[in-house]
């Protein structure tokens, strides 16, 4: 059985009200399509079962690590340090909420860049998860997956400059163009839908 026009339409507006995405930015048969490969025949367009297995085939991982380079710049020399100061004066850790977080390129990203404040300061990456503490949620629970194993695409990796992996970022030699984040990196992360 098919989906009819009706049916796709009705599964984009719980989409769009069940999870808050803004789906104007993909093109109308990239959801359609999406919303045909969830579909068995038998779901309810509004069923959160459904909903689930459609934004898994949603195309919307365009992210990758240091993305907005003047972004990280301006944290890295002037938010970071700030946010830094502020958490060790209230005598706890500083903590980062990145919504949104794709296969967590950006929390990755945020976790690198504050070792590399810590480190300026003489702490080291090993100690970095006792001082940040970051947050990525997303709604597909299939990238939150993939965010815990700290792997990355080499399309994620190989878009930023190597100067800001510093070494945080190792290719992951038993499967071809992957990367893996450190440890210490994924120490300061935590991933939830």
């Amino acid at each position: 059985m098919t989906m009819s026009r009706a049916q796709a339409a009705a599964a984009q507006r719980a989409l769009e009200a069940g999870y808050g995405l803004a789906l104007e930015g993909l093109a109308g048969d990239q959801v359609l399509s999406a919303v045909a490969a969830a579909w068995t025949g038998e779901d309810d367009p509004a069923d959160p079962r459904f909903l689930e297995r459609v934004v898994d085939r949603l195309p919307i991982d365009e992210s990758w690590l240091f993305r907005e380079d003047d972004l990280w710049r301006w944290l890295d020399e002037t938010a970071a340090p700030e946010i830094l100061e502020a958490a060790s004066v209230a005598a706890r850790p500083a903590r980062i909420l990145s919504i949104g977080c794709s296969a967590g390129q950006e929390p990755f990203t945020a976790a690198m860049l504050f070792q590399r404040v810590l480190e300026r300061s003489g702490i080291g990456p090993s100690a970095a998860s006792a001082f940040v503490q970051i947050v990525g949620v997303d709604s597909s629970p299939v990238r939150i997956e993939v965010a815990r194993t700290g792997l990355l695409s080499s399309w994620s990796v190989q878009r930023c400059r190597p100067e800001w992996l510093a070494g945080r970022v190792t290719p992951e030699h038993d499967l071809l163009g992957r990367y893996r984040v450190t440890d210490s990196v994924r120490a300061m992360c935590r991933f939830e839908v």
